[in-house]
């Protein structure tokens, strides 16, 4: 068993087990009941700009690991994971304000993939976001991460909660 670090909005506790892909059936699963109250032009609900943005990266890096990484587990089928205490705290206070950090335990045997989560949230080579995508995502799977950057791991199996490593509550 490898130790690592979670984060999560939801209060878990010790000895709980988490599910791969809860990412993907909260976000990645967009329906008509995801969609914006902000009508679009012809005046239907469309989904909203900042779902339809993380979509489109998202579809990239799926179409990328299926086309050349197929072993890898997928980000929408998934737990999410850091070694490092310190990557799980910047991920945590740039995107899950509020959020806990808890410690898990991973089976040796679950498939994983270390990735650059700089990768997939900045643009590169000054080229604008969107443009940047097929080339980050290609990155994410093919390029082992290096430092500085936010490494995540992708764990494609459970994992289980073995104590709370974090409740400091950081301001935004």
């Amino acid at each position: 068993m490898t130790k690592y670090f979670h984060v999560s909005l939801k209060p878990w506790q010790i000895g709980d087990v988490i599910a791969p892909g809860g990412f993907g059936k909260a976000t990645l699963n967009v329906a008509d009941g995801h969609l914006s109250s902000t009508p679009d032009a012809q005046g239907a609900p469309g989904i909203a700009p900042t779902t339809a943005f993380m979509l489109m990266r998202e579809a990239a890096i799926e179409a990328a690991r299926r086309a050349g990484y197929p072993e890898a587990p997928s980000r929408s089928q998934c737990v999410f994971v850091t070694e490092k205490i310190e990557d799980a705290r910047a991920f945590r206070d740039r995107f899950r304000l509020g959020a806990m950090i808890y410690e898990v335990e991973v089976s040796d045997d679950a498939p994983r993939h270390h990735g650059n989560f700089e990768v997939i949230t900045r643009p590169t080579n000054g080229a604008p976001y969107v443009a940047s995508f097929a080339d980050m995502a290609i990155s994410y799977w093919r390029d082992k991460p290096t430092d500085p950057g936010l490494v995540e791991i992708l764990i494609g199996g459970p994992v289980t909660i073995t104590g709370l490593a974090d409740q400091e509550f950081s301001e935004g």
